[in-house]
């Protein structure tokens, strides 16, 4: 059950990242009009420098908190960061993108680990590779993100990876509360 979570996780974490970058030229584009896309891509550069700023970060800050809870509160932000842009489209909508990059950072990793902890050398070789197989969810939830943008707009359609965060912060919660998920 633990590793059906972290699937699913990590199947809505990689939707929401794929989805978050794909879009957030568009989604500038929408909503600062006359920007070009060679100025909204410097939105997208910004988060790709966050994302690796965050990744950094996020590695120091794990031998202060535990992995599970460094999850939990990054998931927890960019459910605000993104649930803000569909609520203030323009430019702080749109900064709010590039800081979700962030706390992106280290979610992948993090969730790819609480998946295969504690299981013998042959469960997570098996488990490893069935994660992997989960990034399918960069396709899934971006054609869900483009159906919603087409029809309520680009901005509503960030919701999207506000539910694929929320499934993530669930995964980290529940692992949070189970014994090897290790101190809280």
């Amino acid at each position: 059950r633990r590793f059906i979570g972290a699937m699913f996780a990590q199947f809505c974490y990689v939707g929401a990242q794929v989805g978050v970058w794909s879009y957030t030229i568009r989604y500038v584009q929408a909503t600062m009009p006359n920007t070009s896309s060679r100025e909204a891509a410097n939105f997208l550069t910004a988060g790709l420098i966050c994302f690796m700023a965050g990744r950094f970060v996020g590695t120091a800050l794990m031998k202060y908190l535990a992995p599970v809870r460094l999850l939990m509160i990054f998931a927890a932000i960019n459910i605000a960061l993104t649930l803000f842009a569909v609520c203030q489209p323009f430019s702080h909508g749109a900064y709010a993108l590039v800081a979700c990059s962030f706390f992106m950072s280290v979610m992948y990793p993090t969730v790819f680990a609480l998946g295969v902890e504690g299981r013998s050398d042959d469960e997570r070789k098996l488990g490893s590779a069935l994660l992997v197989m989960t990034i399918i969810g960069g396709a899934v939830l971006t054609a869900l993100m483009g159906a919603v943008s087409d029809m309520s707009g680009i901005t509503r359609a960030m919701v999207v990876p506000a539910c694929s965060f929320a499934v993530v912060l669930g995964f980290a919660w529940q692992r949070r509360r189970e014994p090897a998920a290790g101190k809280s």
